[in-house]
């Protein structure tokens, strides 16, 4: 193999996508796994940013991108163009890396979802059937000509009125026994797979490999379904996936799961400013108790109704929060001013083990600050999407991957190339 040859066969880099004037992906050298390499941003022909790569993911070590350490996060200037060509090359070279270049607009470049006109969504950017301002007579409809079944009208009837529903019982407890038994072992550092814990440190979120470090702190452990078939019978349980189904009208897509240990006393907040899918409103939760959840234990709490709260725009514009945003503070006020004015309910949810919550995408919803010592609250939330939506989870183009539970339910999952 000749010189060239070999540095092609090196180098390897993917811009993953344009988000809110940010341009992110990763880039290393095969022959150099341990070491960052730079890349270089030209925007219209002109270079302007140069840039190590160096941020760690966690889907670049799963996917043997040497220690998982070769992210890049750019911010492109300000520009005046109405339209730009974004170039992403390996630095030094005139070598594009995968997925470049990018032509797009400084609106489309900001990440500025198109808001629809008014239409038979309560939010101006879709939703799913329970979000027509119709679904009532719809579910009427249907039960009348025995199309929706008494039970699942009044299950519909809730989730429309509460933004949620409790399916009691729906995982088997010995089911959930022997997850217990496999997640000891990932704190025990015994576990044969590589798993993940997200927690934030000094105002930074953070993600390391888990092990016993961790098990006593308030940490998320990231998707268990990769890697567990336990997990994945949990999340698809029958229950949960019919109703799914009936709420999608079509397979469910899980995307990503997080266990819990302790309560994670996070803010009050919206999935559809985080948790982004094509759709933004196209997205459901649910909330599995790994045990019988105790007062004081940080208990997840919600306020009753308030996925009929207006859309909260980021900017004006956004339904997501876009990247890197200083609205985050207005944003969980702007939810508990406007759902106690509308005199909603908070409400602690203190279910019984193997009983699942499932709610609305625009549920405002966050972790208790009531929290007791060394009272835990073990639970596993898993977020789905319609099969007909994509996901927008990090990862490289051509790592995350479709995988057929049943002919209803299938998850992602980041792939070796």
């Amino acid at each position: 193999m000749n010189v060239r040859a070999a540095w092609l066969a090196s180098h390897e880099g993917y811009v993953d996508r344009i988000e809110d004037a940010w341009v992110l992906g990763w880039a290393w050298r095969s022959d150099q796994p341990g070491s960052p390499i730079s890349v270089e941003v030209l925007v219209n022909g002109e270079r302007v940013v140069t840039r190590q790569a160096e941020l760690y993911r966690p889907d670049l070590e799963a996917a043997g991108k040497g220690d998982g350490r070769h992210a890049f996060e750019i911010q492109l200037p300000p520009q005046a163009e109405p339209h730009i060509t974004v170039r992403v090359v390996f630095a030094g070279t005139d070598r594009d890396l995968t997925g470049s270049p990018i032509t797009t607009t400084a609106e489309a470049s900001a990440n500025r979802m198109a808001i629809s006109p008014p239409g038979p969504f309560r939010s101006a950017f879709g939703g799913l059937w329970p979000d027509r301002y119709d679904a009532r007579q719809r579910i009427e409809d249907s039960e009348a000509c025995a199309g929706m079944s008494p039970d699942d009208a009044a299950l519909f009837r809730t989730w429309i009125e509460q933004g949620f529903v409790v399916l009691p019982g729906a995982v088997e407890l010995n089911l959930i026994d022997q997850l217990d038994l496999e997640v000891e072992q990932i704190w025990a550092g015994t576990s044969p797979h590589r798993y993940f814990v997200e927690f934030w440190e000094n105002d930074v979120k953070t993600i390391r490999p888990a092990g016993p470090e961790f098990k006593q702190r308030s940490v998320k452990l990231l998707d268990l379904y990769a890697h567990s078939d336990l997990a994945r019978r949990v999340m698809f349980a029958p229950a949960v996936i019919r109703f799914l189904t009936l709420l999608f009208e079509q397979p469910a897509v899980a995307f990503q799961s997080l266990y819990f240990r302790w309560g994670s006393q996070q803010e009050i907040h919206q999935d559809t400013a985080f948790v982004k899918v094509s759709s933004p409103m196209k997205l459901a939760a649910c909330w599995v108790a790994l045990e019988d959840i105790r007062p004081h234990s940080g208990e997840l709490q919600y306020y009753v109704g308030s996925h009929t709260l207006e859309d909260y725009l980021f900017e004006g514009t956004h339904k997501w929060m876009p990247f890197r945003s200083d609205e985050y503070g207005s944003f969980v006020a702007s939810l508990h001013e406007r759902s106690q004015a509308r005199g909603l309910r908070l409400e602690q949810f203190r279910p019984k083990k193997g009983d699942v919550l499932v709610w609305n995408a625009d549920l405002a919803h966050g972790g208790s600050r009531e929290v007791t010592e060394h009272v835990t609250r073990k639970s596993l939330v898993t977020h789905y999407c319609p099969f007909d939506c994509e996901p927008i989870y990090a990862g490289p183009p051509g790592l995350n991957q479709r995988r057929k539970f049943t002919d209803s339910a299938y998850y992602t999952v980041a792939v070796r190339e």
